[in-house]
């Protein structure tokens, strides 16, 4: 056993280690009983003392509180304190029962004894004493039966109690200290054990140190003197174990190898010679190699240089790898390739811009002349700058090479120069220098050519890119050779090179959703052999609706068809100017043709036929409803002309929006009684500076289209706000609605929904033109928002004026009329206007000759003058308004011009207050001129506002 111990480390190691953790366990285990076994021993012996001294205090309360019933009942007479006397004196009993049933001791069990008797004696004998006493109210007696020695008996109880709980507590006290003793010594005995623990830990690693430890310093110190070569002296060992077995077997192994270094010694000494010979080949070796190496970089930097001269077309990408590659072949420090184009293009490499751009400047008075020449090569040398020596102090000179490179012509087109610091070029050098600049001279007259025609084609791309029309030119299969952008756009490509040489199937894709007889056209004329023009019209309509004619023509060379050009032209414009003149035609004819048809009729009517009063006045109603019908119907034309052309003038004033939007609602709700029509005002004297005659104009339209387009009825409601310093009008129907598609053209001229139910209602579609014109005009915006079948909301926008100034529309209650005089030629229209204005309370004075006007003016001193401006057998009104301008007596006198010419800003400009141009309503110059006698007073003088444009 004892020799199987010894064989292995491993097992003697972990014998130790088994024993020691043997030991410590059951040591620990015995030390953890002992003291769990003192400890339950205390805790049972604590609890037995707590438990009787709980029971004695018990006994104590319980006793004294049936003393103090029985006395509370003796003084009190009362009945509850007797039942509490006996309930206490049962929880006395149960206490003492349970004591009696712990171990005792001879005090104890006598103590018990006693308070049971006294217990026994004051319930059954001397109770019921005191309580026949305390019936009969017989209170003498009771204070004798107290004075018989009862109360001494109780205090001696009490106090042996008392004693009783004071001796339970230093028992307690006493068994602390004994537990607390016991704890003291176990401590004392586990710290001896724990030292001891520790010592034996010790003498373990001890054993393992001199085992273990010491034989292998002795190994590691034997090791380290074998790798020093020094001799190494093994001490013999009889161990059995691994440190033996190492021991034993380093030993023989260093043996061996101080027998195997003796033979590689010799062996050395004979490579040695053998290697001094190997170097001398390996240096002559390097040498060929180094020269092998050189041209083969050479060569390939001959072809690199080579194959860019032959692939490459980009002029800038040639002239770096030229001067890169060449610099690099011939170990030059620097090198500069310069073109004699227009724009001197170079390239360099270690040479800075300012360096290149001194050398342009100068080499045409020196270098180039000299080059153009000899037309060879040249080398000079010169005394190197402080740049080029770095950080030589020594003396140095570099070489400048000047090559030429020539067409085949003999013109110079371009100068390569390169340095050389402290090394000259050699004569071979200078040989492949020219060889070089001769295929350098072929590629750049390459280039030229190729830039000559880049640049005619991109002359001839710009120009078919810049046609309106779409230009494809395709080869015999249909593959495209060329295309400019227009087309190209439309098959949805920017770029105009990415569709070239693409296969016919493939752009014919590209062109969208076309008809199927526009690809039969494609393949038909790619298939015609003739000269003859072939073409077609197609119509596609995504992403947006668009008309187009295609030509198609083939193309011969030597009467050879080479391909077919493709021209496409897009017509859509033409074609909806073409349909929209066509229906223009029929809507103005059938416009002008059916009041004219009424007029004519029913005026026919009235000349042949002597008809009632009654239907005289009908017919003459239904005449002025067409009349002015035709009426509006060319003032729209007219004002649209205006418009458009620039012509239109504005007289522009601060209006107060809301009194003119509801001028124009009475006005329809007078016409429409059964519409109701309201405006929601939220701006308080909501301003603006506008054209009050076309701001009557435009709410005149929308309101007219709303009920016009409401054919069921349905309210009209107009809301005036405040959106962004901008006053928002919504004008919204509740009529046909507008579809979503017909939205964005809905403000064109001429347009009209093509829908049944709208034709019926008829138009010229010219008013909504008209209202996008007027509000823009006024540097507003207008839009329209619409749910089909629930209404319309057009909605415009205008800027708010500055400073607010209103203009009253009514005059103040005046005790006299305002008198008027009228110049007009014309009786019967001056007739009509004086009897609307005496209707209005005004005084008129008919005048039809300008001279006698002047004087009737000058007389009455009306408050206002209308002026006709074509008078006949008279001065005309422009006279008559400039003399009253200048009479002191009537220049403050306001006038009012009513006339056919369309001449507003002549009239203005002279000095008129408003300019009404034929034919207008009657009451129309009523209102004018109630809102310029606003502010008059009684003298006659008018207080006119300053206007603002």
């Amino acid at each position: 056993m004892l020799n199987y111990m010894k064989q292995s480390l491993l097992r003697q190691f972990a014998f130790i280690m088994i024993i020691l953790v043997a030991f410590i366990i059951l040591g620990s285990l015995g030390l953890g009983v002992a003291f769990y076994s003192e400890q339950q021993t205390f805790i049972i012996e604590r609890d037995d003392l707590l438990d009787k001294q709980s029971k004695i205090t018990e006994i104590e309360e319980h006793f004294t509180e049936m003393l103090f019933r029985g006395r509370g009942y003796t003084a009190f007479q009362s009945e509850t304190e007797l039942e509490q006397l006996y309930i206490e004196a049962k929880k006395l009993e149960q206490v003492i029962t349970s004591l009696e049933m712990s171990e005792l001791t001879s005090e104890e069990a006598y103590f018990i004894k006693e308070i049971t008797d006294f217990t026994f004696y004051y319930l059954n004998e001397l109770m019921p004493q005191r309580i026949v006493l305390v019936e009969a109210g017989d209170y003498d007696g009771l204070r004798d039966l107290s004075e018989q020695g009862s109360t001494a008996a109780i205090n001696q109880i009490l106090s042996t109690a008392h004693d009783f709980a004071n001796e339970m507590d230093e028992k307690l006290i006493m068994k602390n200290e004994e537990f607390i003793n016991k704890l003291n010594q176990v401590s004392i005995i586990f710290l001896l054990y724990l030292l001891f623990v520790l010592a034996c830990i010790g003498f373990a690693i001890r054993k393992v140190v001199k085992e273990i430890g010491y034989p292998l310093q002795a190994l590691s110190k034997a090791t380290l003197q074998v790798k020093a070569g020094e001799h190494v002296n093994f001490v013999e060992t009889d161990r059995q174990d691994e440190i033996g077995t190492l021991s034993k077997s380093f030993e023989e192994m260093v043996r061996s190898l101080q027998v195997k270094e003796e033979e590689l010694t010799a062996q050395n000494e004979e490579l040695m010679a053998q290697q001094d010979e190997l170097t001398g080949q390996q240096e002559q070796l390097q040498d060929l190699l180094y020269i092998s190496e050189s041209q083969k970089k050479k060569l390939e930097l001959n072809n690199q240089v080579i194959s860019t001269l032959s692939t490459t077309l980009n002029k800038h990408e040639l002239l770096q790898e030229i001067v890169t590659t060449v610099s690099e072949i011939f170990h030059c420090d620097k090198a500069m390739l310069v073109l004699l184009n227009e724009n001197r293009d170079y390239e360099v490499i270690g040479v800075s811009s300012s360096q290149a751009e001194n050398f342009i400047h100068w080499m045409d008075n020196g270098v180039t002349i000299k080059l153009g020449q000899t037309k060879k090569l040249f080398v000079t040398k010169r005394e190197s700058h402080l740049a080029e020596q770095g950080y030589h102090d020594e003396r140095s000179f570099s070489y400048d090479l000047f090559a030429p490179i020539m067409r085949a012509d003999g013109e110079l087109i371009a100068i390569y120069t390169a340095t050389r610091v402290g090394q000259s070029f050699l004569p071979h050098e200078l040989d492949e220098h020219t060889m070089i600049m001769n295929q350098i001279s072929l590629s750049l007259d390459k280039i030229f050519l190729y830039e000559e025609a880049e640049q005619n084609r991109l002359l001839n791309q710009d120009i078919i890119d810049n046609v309106n029309e779409g230009i494809l030119l395709v080869d015999n299969s249909g593959s495209i050779i060329q295309i400019n952008r227009v087309l190209s756009q439309v098959m949805g490509i920017d770029s105009v090179s990415h569709l070239l040489q693409l296969p016919f199937e493939e752009w014919i894709g590209k062109l969208g959703n076309v008809p199927e007889e526009f690809i039969h056209f494609l393949t038909d004329t790619l298939r015609h052999q003739t000269d003859a023009v072939m073409t077609y019209r197609y119509e596609i309509s995504h992403p947006k609706h668009h008309v187009f004619d295609i030509y198609g023509q083939a193309i011969f060379r030597n009467d050879e068809k080479i391909g077919t050009l493709f021209v496409q032209r897009d017509i859509t414009v033409e074609h909806e100017i073409d349909q929209m003149k066509s229906e223009l035609v029929s809507t103005v004819s059938h416009e002008l043709r059916t009041p004219l048809a009424s007029i004519l009729g029913f005026t026919e009517l009235m000349i042949t036929k002597n008809l009632k009063q009654e239907r005289q006045a009908k017919y003459l109603e239904t005449i002025h409803k067409e009349a002015k019908r035709l009426t509006n119907l060319i003032n729209d034309f007219l004002d649209l002309q205006r418009m458009e052309s620039g012509n239109q003038t504005y007289q522009k004033e601060s209006l107060q929006v809301v009194h003119v939007l509801q001028q124009v609602v009475d006005l329809f709700q007078v016409q429409h009684p059964d519409r109701k029509i309201s405006i929601k005002n939220e701006v308080k004297e909501p301003y603006i500076i506008a054209d009050e005659e076309k701001l009557i104009q435009l709410f005149t339209n929308l309101i007219s289209n709303a009920i016009k387009f409401s054919p069921n009825g349905g309210n009209i409601d107009i809301s005036v706000d405040v959106v962004n310093s901008q006053l928002r009008i919504a004008i919204h129907d509740e009529g046909l609605g507008i579809p979503r598609s017909e939205i964005p053209n809905l403000f064109q001229k001429f347009y009209r929904i093509d829908n049944s139910d709208r034709r019926k209602i008829g138009g010229t579609g010219l008013g909504l033109a008209i209202c996008k014109e007027i509000v823009q005009a006024h540097h507003g915006t207008i839009s329209v928002s619409s749910e089909q079948g629930k209404g319309s909301t057009f909605t415009m926008q205008f800027p708010l004026a500055k400073e607010d100034r209103p203009i009253a529309n009514e005059l103040d209650s005046m005790s006299d009329l305002p008198k008027l005089v009228i110049l007009e030629d014309d009786n019967s229209l001056a007739m009509l206007l004086k009897e609307q204005l005496n209707e209005t309370g005004f005084h008129v004075i008919h005048e039809k000759d300008g001279e006698q006007a002047l004087k009737t003016i000058e007389q009455a001193k009306p408050d206002a003058v209308v002026i006709d401006i074509m008078l006949q057998n008279s001065i005309d009104g422009w006279s008559v308004i400039e003399k009253l301008k200048e009479n002191p007596v009537t220049k403050d006198i306001p006038i009012i011009v009513s006339s056919a010419l369309d001449e507003k800003e002549r009239g203005l400009g002279a000095g008129a207050k408003h300019y009404l141009t034929k034919p207008y309503p009657p009451n129309q110059l009523s209102t004018v001129i109630l809102q310029t006698l606003v502010t008059r007073k009684k003298d006659g003088k008018i207080l006119l506002p300053k206007e603002t444009e």
